[in-house]
Order: structure tokens, then C-alpha cells, then sequence
């Protein structure tokens, strides 16, 4: 028994596949419900946390849990980057994150080394 297919569904599943191929290959920007790294933060978490870093004065900025936060952010925007590599947020979330670093004097811990090695590779 032959199966026959008429020319619309034909069409109609091309016209469905050239349209997936490209909504994958457009979609450059993570979206915003999507969780990374160990924390599984989301970029609007990611957001939160850095504005937040801006009010803590330069005392609490030297201390451990805002070294160990600063270093939970670079793992966290590292996995944005490795699922989104072109997303265009990205060169401002590491410029912001680096900033931070600088502040807390934490510049040349290893995660802020990898996050400015990162940031410096980032090509949209």
C-alpha cells in the first residue's frame, strides 16, 4: 500500500523546516526565563546582583562573600556565554563584572582573570 501525500503538505512542511532552521539561527539573545550556571541564575538575576554590587561601600566590597559572589557571577556568565556565544548583552555584563572586580581588589584572583581572558574574546 502506497501512502500518497498531496503537494500542500509538501510545501507546508518545507515552508515549517526553513522556518525552525532559521528561528534557531536568528535567536542570538538568551532568553530571559533561561537559568545558568551552578546557581541557575537568570539574566535578569544576573542583573539584580551586579546594581547591587554598585551600593556596597569600598569595606564590604573587600570581603570574602563579595569575592565568592563576584566569582559565582563569572561562572554563571560563563555559561551564558558557552550556550549563547553572540549574544549582544553579553560585552556589558563582563565589562560590569569587571568593574566590580576592580573595586573589591580582587582583580588578579583566577576568576577574574578567566572573566577578563573571556571577555577580551568575545566577538558578536
Amino acid at each position: 500500500m502506497r501512502l500518497l501525500v498531496s503537494p500542500v503538505v509538501h510545501a507546508l512542511c518545507f515552508f515549517a523546516a526553513v522556518a525552525a532552521a532559521q528561528a534557531g539561527s536568528l535567536s542570538k539573545e538568551a532568553p530571559a526565563d533561561e537559568y545558568f550556571g551552578r546557581q541557575k541564575q537568570s539574566i535578569l538575576e544576573i542583573n539584580n546582583r551586579l546594581n547591587a554590587l554598585d551600593y556596597r561601600d569600598a569595606r564590604t566590597m573587600r570581603s570574602t562573600a563579595t569575592a565568592k559572589t563576584l566569582d559565582q557571577l563569572q561562572e554563571t556568565i560563563t555559561d551564558w556565554q558557552r550556550k549563547y556565544p553572540h549574544d549582544p548583552w553579553l560585552p556589558r555584563y563582563w565589562h560590569h563584572l569587571m568593574k566590580e572586580y576592580g573595586r573589591a581588589h580582587n582583580a588578579s584572583s583566577w576568576h577574574a582573570k578567566a572573566a577578563a581572558r573571556l571577555m577580551h574574546a568575545y566577538r558578536p
